[in-house]
């Protein structure tokens, strides 16, 4: 299968979220991807990884994300990444005090800071999970005032993703001399997307993982996947070689049966279906396709095209970089 990327989510404005299903997964059942579209690209994401998207017995859109709250798999959140700028016009110790209250949070980056104001990028999970990080010391108030605003801007386009976290009632909602409010996504570190990616093989994420500053992937997980049907992506370098194309041809096979071999064994053994799949995926090539949902701002994405198309960059992953380029073009214009 020839590579293929496909822009599936973007953040145009606060008011403007698209999400668009991949022509693969379009035929699910109605309950699923039910929601908006911040809710739908987590939803999405998740259950690309475990390939249950078309199952019948699949949860639907509410129980699906209540589920992935439960157990606490939440990189599916940092997907959709929302911007704010918050005014302190009143006093600069104010916003001292808001932006302090941002460090340390993975999925949050300060973008721009004036005297008056400042502007910041940052994901559902960042929010999701707000108790857990911040720098010790931390203003309290602030930080829980910060909180609470956002979530009640956030809600509407996000409900079943924001459904269980609560805010903290100990403190006001509003902060004096503090304003803030969504914005459109301006900056390079302020606009995002999520792409579809098919068609590449697993030993090519090795390479695109090194690229993970504001970036997230989700991707399909072997250890739940059935892989005895998998293809492998043939090393462009070999493609028009007919000896190595038999040299492929002959490892993919036999990786086949040694994965259904070891999957059988393992369930012999008394595993359950997914530890014997876990069991059987070290059987697997590094060649196995694989397919992935890969968010990234407009930043990175720049970055990558930089350093991966070049002469010297490995002809997978510079193929792939041609290939996110045609994606983004229609998008953001020149990178």
């Amino acid at each position: 299968m020839p590579q293929h990327v496909q822009v599936i989510y973007q953040n145009k404005n606060p008011d403007n979220r698209v999400f668009t299903v991949p022509d693969k997964h379009k035929n699910h059942l109605p309950d699923r991807l039910a929601s908006t579209p911040g809710d739908n690209i987590a939803e999405y994401a998740g259950k690309l990884c475990y390939d249950s998207l078309l199952k019948p017995k699949g949860r639907s859109s509410g129980p699906y994300h209540e589920h992935i709250h439960e157990v606490g798999h939440l990189s599916v959140y940092a997907h959709a990444v929302e911007t704010f700028s918050v005014s302190y016009g009143k006093d600069p110790a104010d916003g001292l005090a808001a932006m302090a209250a941002l460090h340390c949070r993975p999925g949050v980056w300060v973008t721009s800071v004036s005297r008056v104001e400042f502007r910041f990028s940052i994901s559902l999970r960042a929010i999701i999970e707000w108790e857990q990080h911040g720098p010790e010391g931390q203003n309290a108030a602030t930080a829980a005032c910060l909180h609470s605003m956002l979530l009640q801007y956030l809600r509407p386009q996000f409900p079943l993703t924001l459904a269980p976290v609560k805010a903290d009632n100990e403190y006001p909602m509003v902060a004096p001399d503090l304003f803030i409010r969504p914005c459109d996504p301006l900056g390079e570190r302020e606009q995002w997307v999520s792409l579809y990616m098919s068609g590449v093989s697993r030993d090519l994420l090795q390479e695109l993982v090194r690229h993970h500053y504001q970036a997230n992937p989700s991707v399909r997980s072997t250890r739940y996947c059935d892989e005895s049907g998998a293809k492998t992506v043939m090393p462009p370098a070999a493609a028009h070689n007919a000896h190595a194309r038999g040299i492929a041809l002959f490892a993919r096979i036999y990786a086949q049966r040694n994965y259904t071999a070891m999957f059988t064994a393992a369930k012999d053994l008394g595993l359950n279906e997914k530890a014997a799949r876990g069991v059987a995926r070290s059987c697997l090539l590094g060649a196995t396709e694989t397919e992935l949902v890969y968010s990234l701002s407009r930043f990175q994405a720049k970055h990558i095209l930089g350093l991966r198309v070049r002469p010297h960059a490995d002809q997978e992953i510079s193929d792939l970089a041609d290939k996110m380029r045609e994606a983004l073009l229609p998008v953001w214009g020149a990178l």
